[in-house]
């Protein structure tokens, strides 16, 4: 098997590789040197010789590929074992592991007994309760359309649940860090952008991107040969590969691990040259693409524990959506406590500060990455940190999202020492320009253990690879499209089926059309609805007591299930352990909030090829449908793209067409360049004017370049002399706001480039902010942030909204807080962006009837009563007011649904009383917790310490959704709130309480001390005493890891004075 490797050098000049000569295989103007050689992705990882060769092999490693021969539907078989993957060395992942996922599969694999023994665990009357909806009523067909305004709602929300937006790492102080010219350390980083583009499409044209997944039979390493110099290279130790003593670099236990813990006794061909590397092992960086489930993960994993164990220095893991960031969490502790070193969760409202002093692994979402990394800035510790490891790299061409990762990969780059930085992606095709950009080593390939097919369905007819009829499903007498979905969710017997769906109402429809197709099948047979884990969910779910709840308990003993935003946290969670654990057969889910959660299938099926209302990108196709197919499990994956007649064409183009590259977000908006530019002044790595134009340098924006805003004014100028446009305008406009001062560089400094700080007199000046230093100045200049201008960066707050913030709290102080009533205090810390949906004659009708001291604060806020009355009757402007009474007006509403949370009324009450979803809801407490935060955190940092004295009392109390008595026992994971006050009532204060006791006192007392009609005590059974047992008893055991932390930094650090 042919294998082409492209080396690229475009720092330095290319030197003499194994085999040939520098001169035999120089490229003129790219600097790229090619070898190639044979292997087998079959065999194991084996030492092989490579050979130079000419330029025009280039070309000839993007040649079109041979025509695919078809392939047959062979039958999966029922039964998978070790065995069957042997031949291909894919990595033997036991069965085992996939059936006991969650915390729950010890009392599930004890069966049906333990069930039968407690009847109560699943109440079979319901007097008293609202009777169900019935999953078999109504149809499909009957649901009302969702509008398109819905649908980008319901996205914008499930985003919003997925992701870290408003955040705040503690209280940083100082300023003590490197300044951004020491770039200059590096000299292989200086970059001229004419070169770079005339390299960059040379090497467009010789790599076709589009074809590299199809056609690369191996991968396509593009690795930069230099090994970084300096004690990291020779702080590794170079064991053989076959010395028992070492794993990799690492000590055997590791491989022990990997053995025991995860069933991995092997590595794969392609990580195992990768890991072999000396630049890689020397501490170099890396970033490389390969399909879903081609074993990524390990290898970041294996230079992370290097980084760890034989530099000694702390790393970062950074993945993009909150559910990955726990789920890796919960990965590595077990890792953490076999090898001796912290595993800290950043992510959502979790976090804690001061951060551990011993070496640790931060897990974090990009945002709380990003905020990390200005804390570890301003703290100068930022040496710390040895490697970043940044999962789903092709995140930075995400829209929303994509300039927060830039920005903090750039902040890495600038640093005076080296950081490691470990990238890895499925789907970006220009990932060499990615590489330039980091200075790393770059490896492409298109090996996955699991094979996957792919297929559309158009009018019943079954299409490969959107291209040749392969079947007919009307053929086998499926004529409509509703029994044509249905029979491939059941085709293959016990496979797990994903179903993305465009909208939260498709996933329910469709749920319960599944769900009564197997209605006769499963009640016949027994089946699923008699299996004990079953039985144990639908308690779980009736326990939650909401409509959703009730109706996904109908749906689960046919192995149906539906999951989207709507769904409170406890419902996605329990739906998700139950598909991984195969409890659930079928899941019907948005594919937005899906997008952030790990749930592998067998076979993946699209409803529609739209999410929300926009169609389907090629790198989001392949995202999603590379969930298809399980190692270890499963022998090839699918995926099935249902198309109308009229999207036949778009549809089969998408299946075939290139993905698209990843480009820069940083120019889409002003305000991102405006933050940028603030946030690099602030925590020191940007001096001058000079030093912001090397910032511009360094941007992705000259290797991938993206959109740019129509207010930058870029217009046909050549990229040096618009960035200094843009840079010039950013600046001056934060100036104006009061954000940040220049100041003319006195003459005794003016030749102190190397210094690491501002002198004495620039820091009076910066103090005073004299109007006459506020000119534009040149390249001595110095640029300084104000003390707003920081107070906005530590809070993590962009431009517009600390601008709000700073006169929304000055207001507030001049004018006073209600402390009678929480409304006032919830306002406050309600999200400025519109958190809920306003139904403006509800919102009419709770205005009159506020009790006098709500009055009195609406009146103080400045809600506009005649405001809400024009709306309610259909008149005013439809789109609302950005500022002034509206704004307040339409914050309000939120806040009074805020305010009824915390005083615990039943969140189906605020539903009603609000007209909102539970979803809703729930993300509008998770929003206003971390806003609150972020609110806390600006307040400490303007030396307002009685309001922020205030505003801590808050935040986590908005993270539950209750009262500050029960707030302990919240922590015990999956404890809602209704249980935390019954275990309240029952005399328990703590989870340390709860802990030690047993199930059985547990179970007595709650019952005993709580009204015997509440669904509380109701569904409060003895395996609902065992599992808040042992979640307690987690809560107690992390608490103790924590503290053994806290004590060994104390005693790290009262060792080093």
């Amino acid at each position: 098997m042919r294998k082409t490797v492209v080396r690229l050098k475009t720092f330095n000049p290319p030197q003499q590789l194994q085999g040939g000569n520098s001169s035999s295989v120089q490229l003129t103007r790219t600097n790229a040197n090619i070898v190639t050689g044979n292997d087998n992705d079959k065999s194991r990882a084996s030492s092989r010789a490579v050979t130079s060769v000419p330029e025009r092999t280039l070309q000839s490693a993007a040649a079109p590929a041979v025509q695919r021969v078809k392939r047959g539907r062979e039958e999966l078989p029922q039964n998978n074992s070790a065995s069957d993957l042997s031949g291909v060395g894919a990595v033997i992942m036991p069965s085992s592991q996939f059936s006991e996922v969650g915390p729950w599969s010890q009392f599930m694999r004890e069966g049906a007994a333990d069930l039968t023994a407690h009847p109560h665990a699943v109440p079979t009357s319901t007097e008293g309760d609202a009777p169900p909806r019935d999953f078999c009523d109504g149809d499909e067909d009957d649901m009302p359309p969702v509008s398109q305004e819905e649908l980008q709602r319901e996205a914008e929300e499930d985003m919003r649940l997925s992701t870290d937006v408003i955040l705040t790492p503690g209280t940083p102080n100082g300023n003590t860090c490197e300044p951004f010219s020491s770039v200059s350390a590096v000299p292989t980083c200086t970059l001229t952008v004419p070169s770079l583009n005339s390299e960059v499409s040379q090497i467009s044209t010789g790599l076709d991107y589009g074809n590299v997944y199809g056609h690369v039979p191996f991968g396509t390493p593009v690795i930069n040969d230099n090994v970084p110099s300096g004690p990291s290279a020779s702080a590794l130790p170079r064991p053989s590969v076959d010395d028992p003593d070492f794993f990799y670099d690492l000590p055997v236990s590791v491989k022990d691990f990997y053995a025991t813990r995860r069933g991995i006794k092997k590595l794969y061909n392609w990580q195992h040259e990768v890991l072999m590397r000396d630049d890689i092992r020397a501490g170099g960086s890396l970033v490389y693409s390969l399909p879903t489930s081609g074993g990524k993960t390990l290898v970041a994993e294996i230079s992370l524990l290097r980084c760890l164990i034989n530099r000694g220095q702390s790393c970062l893991f950074v993945l993009p959506f909150v559910s990955l960031a726990e789920e890796k969490t919960d990965a590595m502790i077990p890792l953490g406590d076999v090898l001796g070193f912290t595993v800290d969760g950043h992510y959502s409202t979790r976090g804690r500060f001061p951060l551990p002093v011993s070496k640790a692994v931060f897990v974090c979402t990009i945002e709380k990455a990003n905020s990390l990394v200005n804390h570890m800035l301003e703290e100068n510790t930022i040496g710390r940190i040895g490697t970043i490891v940044v999962d789903e790299l092709h995140m930075l061409g995400e829209t929303s999202r994509g300039a927060t990762l830039e920005l903090l990969l750039t902040k890495l780059l600038c640093l005076r020492h080296k950081v490691q930085i470990i990238g890895m992606s499925a789907t970006i095709p220009n990932l060499p320009d990615i590489a330039r950009w980091l200075r790393a080593s770059c490896y492409i390939g298109n090996y996955r253990p699991v094979p996957l097919r792919q297929y559309a369905v158009v009018g019943g007819e079954v299409l490969e690879d959107g291209r040749e009829v392969c079947r007919s499903l009307v053929a086998a007498g499926h004529t409509s499209e509703s029994s044509q979905l249905v029979f491939l969710t059941t085709e293959v017997k016990g496979a797990s089926v994903l179903v993305f769906c465009a909208s939260r109402q498709q996933t329910v429809s469709t749920a319960r059309l599944i769900a009564r197709s197997r209605k006769e099948e499963v009640d016949k047979e027994g089946g699923v609805r008699y299996n004990a884990s079953s039985l144990a969910l639908v308690a779980d779910l009736r326990a939650l007591d909401s409509e959703e709840s009730s109706l996904l308990s109908q749906l689960v003993p046919y192995g149906v299930a539906f999951h989207h935003g709507g769904l409170v946290a406890e419902e996605r969670t329990l739906i998700e352990t139950a598909f991984r654990r195969r409890s659930i057969g079928v899941l019907c889910c948005t594919s937005t909030l899906a997008a952030g959660v790990n749930l592998p299938a067998r076979r993946v099926i699209f409803k529609t090829p739209f999410v929300a209302v926009d169609f389907l990108t090629k790198s989001r196709y392949l995202q999603m449908c590379g969930r298809a197919g399980r190692a270890g499990l499963d022998e090839f994956g699918e995926s099935f793209l249902f198309l109308s007649r009229k999207d036949r064409n778009r549809g089969c183009e998408l299946m075939q067409q290139e993905v698209e590259a990843c480009v820069s977000q940083l120019l889409e908006e002003k305000s991102t360049v405006e933050r940028a530019l603030l946030e690099f002044v602030a925590i020191g790595l940007i001096r001058s004017l000079s030093d912001a134009r090397k910032w511009g340098e360094n941007i992705l924006f000259h290797h991938a370049p993206g959109p740019i805003d129509k207010g930058l004014n870029a217009g046909s100028v050549a990229v040096p002399e618009m960035l200094e446009g843009i840079i010039q305008s950013a600046l001056s406009k934060l100036v104006e706001r009061g954000l940040m001062q220049r100041l003319s560089r006195p003459a005794a400094d003016a030749s102190r480039e190397d210094s690491d700080v501002l002198g004495d007199s620039d820091v009076t000046n910066a103090k005073n902010g004299d109007a006459k230093n506020n000119g534009t100045g040149d390249g001595d200049a110095i640029l300084s942030s104000s003390p707003f201008g920081s107070c906005s960066v530590r809070s993590c707050f962009g431009v517009e909204d600390a601008l709000i913030v700073r006169l929304e709290l000055e207001k507030l102080q001049q004018s006073g807080l209600i402390l009678a009533d929480d409304l006032h205090m919830c306002y406050f810390v309600t999200p400025l962006r519109d958190p809920i949906d306003v139904d403006w004659s509800i919102y009419r009708d709770i205005l009159s009837q506020l009790n006098e001291t709500r009055q009195r604060i609406a009146s103080m806020i400045g809600v506009d009563e005649f405001y809400v009355n024009q709306r309610a009757m259909g008149l005013g402007d439809a789109g609302g007011n950005g500022g002034g009474r509206a704004f307040a007006t339409r914050r309000f509403y939120a806040a009074l649904a805020l305010a009824d949370l915390l005083n615990e009324v039943p969140i189906g009450e605020v539903e009603q009383r609000y007209r909102c979803n539970r979803g809703q809801l729930q993300n509008l407490l998770r929003s206003a917790s971390m806003f609150s935060s972020s609110i806390t955190s600006f307040c400490r940092a303007m030396e307002w310490y009685s309001l922020e004295a205030v505003l801590a009392s808050f935040v986590k109390r908005l993270g539950f959704g209750v009262k500050p008595d029960i707030i302990p026992l919240m922590e015990i994971k999956g404890v809602q709130p209704g249980r935390a006050r019954a275990l309240w009532r029952a005399g328990f204060k703590d989870p340390a309480a709860v802990a030690a006791c047993t199930p059985a006192e547990l179970l007595k007392r709650v019952k005993e001390a709580n009204p015997p009609d509440s669904k509380v005590v109701k569904y409060f059974s003895i395996r609902s005493a065992v599992v808040v047992l042992r979640e307690a008893n987690a809560w107690v055991q992390q608490n103790i890891r924590e503290k053994k932390g806290d004590l060994a930094d104390l005693t790290l650090q009262s060792s080093t004075y």
